[in-house]
This record gives structure tokens, sequence and C-alpha cells, in this order.
């Protein structure tokens, strides 16, 4: 089966052939240049955000002397230096202070990461003690327990038991 082509028609599309390539080569590349500058901008939003993140990181772990806890209408200011051991309660922790306990929204990570590393040390996965309250370690069956200065014990798990000797010196 033949088909009639019409020259004119050829003549045409011949004629706007060149104009044709240059409207869609100029598409094309306004299309590379969008697509590159959105992906440009998320890449430095994202550069930004992890770089804000590490700086208030860095920020809090340097500057930590103080812990906000709310109970009720009030709101409490413990000194870090006061904080005698943290205990877990689920997706809370206990702050034990001469003045009292103190239950804060926060996870046992997140308070080992911004408490000073020289003065507390993660004794168990429920507890957290603060070394200069401890006043002496013993044997409790088969395992280890610490005597804090206020009578309180508190068992050791036996993989951070190691750790805590290397760091009293023992």
């Amino acid at each position: 089966i033949e088909y009639p082509v019409d020259e004119l028609f050829i003549q045409r599309f011949l004629y706007l052939l060149p104009l044709r390539f240059s409207v869609a080569t100029l598409l094309w590349f306004i299309l590379l240049q969008w697509y590159r500058t959105v992906k440009l901008n998320r890449w430095k939003k994202d550069r930004l955000l992890s770089e804000s993140i590490e700086n208030i990181q860095a920020q809090i772990n340097e500057s930590l002397d103080r812990i906000a806890v709310k109970s009720g209408s009030r709101i409490h200011v413990i000194q870090v230096n006061n904080l005698i051991h943290v205990q877990a309660c689920g997706d809370y922790v206990m702050l034990f202070t001469p003045d009292g306990e103190f239950l804060k929204e926060q996870t046992m990570k997140y308070t080992e990461e911004i408490l000073p590393p020289d003065i507390f040390i993660r004794i168990h996965r429920s507890y957290i003690v603060n070394i200069s309250h401890i006043s002496r370690i013993e044997k409790s069956g088969e395992r280890q327990q610490l005597i804090l200065h206020n009578h309180e014990k508190i068992k050791i798990s036996a993989a951070r038991y190691q750790l805590l000797k290397q760091r009293l010196g023992i």
C-alpha cells in the first residue's frame, strides 16, 4: 500500500526542522539547569542542617553544667555536679540528687551522651553514676555492686565492671 506524500508537508517539515531542534535543545538545557539548581539547593540545605546539628551537639557537650527538669508547673535546675546517679525508667530517666528525685523525658543513651564522661560512667544498662559519689564496690553473690555515699546499692553489669575498674584505676 502506498500512501500519497504531500510535498508541501515535507517542505514545511524540513523548513521548520532547525527551529524545532533549537526549541527542543533550549528546553532540554533549561530543564537540566533547573534540575541542577534544585539538587544543589537540597544538598546545601542538608549540609547546613547536619553542620548545625553537629554544632549544637558540640555546644551541649562542651557547656553542659546543669539540667532543667519540669515537675508540674515548676522547672528545677539541677547542677550536674550535684547529680548522684541516673536510673532508666523506660523512655525516661530518674535523676537522683541530694535534694530529691526528678523524672526527665529523655533516654539513657542521650543522657549518657550529654553528661561529662570524666565525671559520670555507665555501670549498667539502667544506671549511670557520678564517680565522686562512689563509696565502695562489693561482691553480692555472683555480681558486683556499688555502694554510694548515701548508702544506696546499685548493681554493676559484668561487661561494665571492667570499664569501671579502669576508670577508678583499680
